[in-house]
């Protein structure tokens, strides 16, 4: 009985949140445009910190490339993704991945998403809908972008570039305008905030394969 009416307030406050929709159109887009901007300044902030005593690791794990492969599978924070809940529309849209890497789902409230694949969160999502909500769901989960790479230094053009599977330290340089003549190309840096949540900066070789929101640093020599 009290599962009945836990499910009926619980339609009952979306139906009247989706009166709602226009506006909150407007606030996902603001949302989204701040985060943006908000990702882009992290960026250059943790550029600026790295002038203080910024933690360096020596080197990365011996199996980075495969490690780093097995990263591109998972979802993280700053992750934009698609999720399609078949034959309801009104719970088919896109989410921004948080920093502590939650979505907020309709109806189900906060969901993890990072550090799962899609298939994984797939699960999740079916798994809370069904039997309070839908019977058999068909949950799709699509990964829409990631956030970029940035290359800051001793480059032609420093900035932010689209994140691509696979790329190397060199490869991200390469679409940065390639290294000056000054740039100490025998020691480079990747910066990225560990699982920690601490800014650090990794020790790596010209073939190291950079991840979503990586920094690659190129200094003077």
């Amino acid at each position: 009985m009290i599962g009945t009416v836990k499910r009926v307030i619980d339609l009952a406050w979306f139906q009247r949140a989706e009166l709602m929709t226009p506006i909150r159109t407007i606030q996902h887009a603001m949302r989204n445009s701040l985060l943006a901007a908000m990702s882009v300044s992290s960026a250059w902030f943790m550029v600026a910190c790295d002038r203080g005593p910024t933690a360096i690791v020596a080197d990365v794990p011996q199996n980075a490339s495969a490690d780093a492969q097995a990263q591109d599978n998972l979802l993280a924070a700053n992750d934009r993704i698609r999720v399609v809940v078949v034959g309801q529309e009104k719970l088919s849209r896109e989410f921004a991945v948080d920093g502590s890497g939650m979505i907020v789902f309709p109806l189900l409230g906060p969901i993890q998403a990072g550090g799962r694949t899609t298939a994984e969160l797939e699960e999740a999502i079916a798994a809370k809908l069904e039997p309070d909500y839908l019977m058999n769901p068909s949950v799709s989960v699509e990964l829409v972008t990631r956030p970029p790479v940035f290359v800051v230094g001793e480059v032609e053009n420093p900035g932010s570039f689209a994140y691509k599977p696979g790329t190397t330290v060199s490869g991200a340089i390469a679409r940065a305008g390639g290294a000056m003549k000054r740039a100490r190309m025998n020691e480079l840096y990747i910066k990225r905030v560990s699982s920690e949540g601490k800014i650090v900066r990794l020790a790596v070789t010209a073939q190291t394969i950079v991840r979503p929101g990586d920094i690659v640093q190129v200094d003077e020599r």
